[in-house]
């Protein structure tokens, strides 16, 4: 997984969380 696409996930992963 590259750092963008992991970076991208988190960000998702984050606004689930919201």
């Amino acid at each position: 997984m590259s750092g963008l696409d992991r970076r991208g996930f988190l960000k998702l992963a984050a606004a689930g969380a919201l």
